[in-house]
């Protein structure tokens, strides 16, 4: 029987660390309908952290990767979501061919957004007609504002929805949609993970002690087509 400490791990490692936020999993879920993936989508997944997007992909049966600049977070992504494939890289610096993917996604994280360099690498190895989202995470909103409307959050520097609409364009994108979309879930708090309720069906709750904490983050959801 696993003691405590190992149910812990097991749940941190499900949902969420001090370099992954839970709300990865709702961030993942959000992109995932941005991009639709079918059974034999050749889907990509830039920042990958602890696997979330690439492996729920795969559960809809797309050929998913994920890559990630850090070695400690992909044997983490592995362990969770084997059925994926997984690799060290970069967004700005992909060493994937030409117009290989139908789909790529990327979770910015907080007050954050993809550099034109990614976006470039982005339309570089998607296919003609493939679709990117991006999800740029603002910054918690307070307790008190939890029942409010999404405000209109910014990504990096203050851009605003159509500053990042307006990049996507320039680097070649049409039919780009920015999206307002609140997440619900916890940061981690102080270096660790509080207790909170899974934000997607059928993942347990992280057992980490520390306080509740609940949070709401805005994000803008940014998702275009590369041209046919």
């Amino acid at each position: 029987m696993m003691d405590n400490g190992a149910n812990a791990s097991a749940a941190e490692s499900a949902l969420g660390t001090p370099w992954c936020p839970v709300t990865a999993l709702a961030a993942a879920e959000h992109l995932l309908e941005a991009i639709a993936p079918q059974p034999g989508t050749l889907f990509l997944d830039l920042v990958a952290g602890l696997g979330h997007c690439a492996g729920l992909a795969t559960r809809r049966g797309a050929i998913a990767t994920g890559i990630d600049d850090c070695d400690q977070r992909l044997a983490e992504a592995l362990r969770n979501y084997p059925q994926a494939l997984f690799y060290t890289g970069r967004p700005d610096s992909l060493v994937f061919a030409d117009a290989f993917f139908s789909a790529v996604t990327h979770h910015a994280g907080p007050g954050r957004a993809p550099s034109p360099a990614a976006l470039a690498e982005a339309y570089r190895v998607l296919m003609p007609g493939g679709r990117h989202a991006a999800l740029c995470l603002g910054a918690p909103a307070t307790p008190e504002k939890l029942g409010s409307e999404p405000e209109t959050p910014s990504g990096d520097h203050g851009d605003s929805g159509a500053a990042l609409c307006a990049r996507w364009e320039a680097a070649g994108f049409e039919q780009v949609r920015v999206t307002a979309v609140h997440i619900d879930g916890q940061p981690a708090h102080g270096g660790n993970p509080t207790v909170v309720t899974a934000p997607i069906a059928g993942h347990p709750p992280a057992f980490t002690g520390g306080m509740p904490l609940s949070l709401r983050w805005t994000a803008l959801l940014v998702d275009g087509s590369k041209p046919g």
